[in-house]
């Protein structure tokens, strides 16, 4: 399998430097050339088939392709109904239409636990919600053995070795954190609103780490307690709901961040149920760039990555991935956005002595 997928790395090479339409050395000369078995160069030329970059003419020989450069990418991400996953979606197919390539879609079972996964032919690239290696790590381990790239798509890839695209929690964290001291808070919580089993539960330790980089006094984790499957939104209402109960809805912060944009509507919704005024009483932000968020009542002040830059991300990191396939893991960090909106002011107090 080894020699095989070097073979296909070689002729991806070489057939990617020449012309459209301009014929490639036999099958037996390829043998020949790079010591290979017959088994090893068909399965080579399949794969580079299937990517478009050669066609195989019976009786005629090899040819680069004249449709070189067309490529198929495949999306994984689970079954499960997620706007951010729709949005990541839909920021892909639309950088990869305007590249010239097309976008394959296969959307798993939440909880899938089989060895003989189907993975389409045709793929040259798989680009893979991090999710997904979470509840199924059979998927993990068959689509990394596949001798084309595979990004992984909203979160740095950590041990794995493998390109990625990602934002950067720690930055968005700090632009929030900073706007809402520049108004005069101090007294800030964070309402962890995701299932301990997604990567966005580390939001709350970064939250405390900066909290105690700028000194903030006594920072708060509202922890929701929401399970795999449960709504973040409804969990993050009655999550903080119950929290100001506990406290006589009169909170001990004048601003909450939520951990991520499904949870924005669920908090607004417990501050109003709660007798808080947002943002006379609390300043809500959080995560994410959502067009959403900018039509809710107040609108909410968020940071993120633009919606198109995940796609370009994506396009961008894949090409360099073709143009050197042995280059080590190529990651990008997409660069934060701060969006100010109603749901922030200056504590009640700071606004009185104003």
């Amino acid at each position: 399998m080894r020699a095989a997928e070097s073979l296909t790395t070689t002729l991806r090479q070489k057939s990617a430097a020449q012309a459209p339409g301009e014929k490639l050395p036999s099958v037996r000369a390829i043998m020949k050339r790079y010591g290979a078995s017959l088994h090893s160069v068909n399965i080579a030329l399949r794969q580079l088939e299937t990517e478009g970059l050669i066609d195989v003419r019976k009786g005629s020989g090899i040819y680069v392709s004249p449709r070189k450069g067309l490529r198929y990418i495949e999306l994984h991400r689970l079954q499960s109904p997620a706007i951010w996953a729709d949005t990541k979606e839909i920021s892909l197919g639309r950088a990869i239409a305007k590249e010239g390539w097309r976008m394959l879609v296969k959307r798993h079972p939440t909880e899938y636990d089989d060895p003989d996964i189907q993975l389409n032919p045709k793929a040259c690239a798989h680009i893979v919600i991090p999710s997904l290696f979470e509840t199924n790590p059979l998927f993990f381990k068959q689509i990394t053995r596949m001798a084309v790239p595979v990004l992984v798509y909203g979160r740095v890839a950590g041990p794995f070795q493998m390109d990625y695209v990602t934002g950067d929690d720690y930055q968005y964290l700090s632009l929030l954190i900073k706007h809402l001291r520049s108004l005069g808070h101090q007294r800030l919580a964070f309402l962890a609103n995701e299932p301990p089993s997604l990567p966005l539960t580390q939001r709350s330790e970064i939250f405390l780490n900066i909290a105690e980089l700028f000194e903030l006094p006594e920072p708060v984790i509202i922890d929701c307690k929401t399970r795999s499957g449960e709504s973040s939104m409804y969990k993050a209402c009655e999550g903080l709901k119950n929290y100001l109960m506990e406290h006589d809805r009169k909170p001990p912060f004048t601003a909450i961040i939520v951990s991520s944009q499904q949870g924005v509507l669920g908090a607004l919704r417990g501050c109003h149920e709660s007798g808080v005024s947002v943002p006379r009483d609390c300043s809500v932000v959080s995560f994410g760039l959502a067009s959403e968020n900018a039509l809710m009542t107040p609108s909410v002040t968020e940071a993120g990555a633009a919606d198109e830059s995940w796609g370009e991300g994506c396009v961008s990191v894949l090409k360099q991935r073709f143009e050197h396939p042995d280059a080590p893991p190529i990651g990008l960090k997409l660069p934060p956005k701060l969006f100010i909106r109603e749901s922030t002011a200056a504590p009640a107090r700071t606004a009185n002595k104003r």
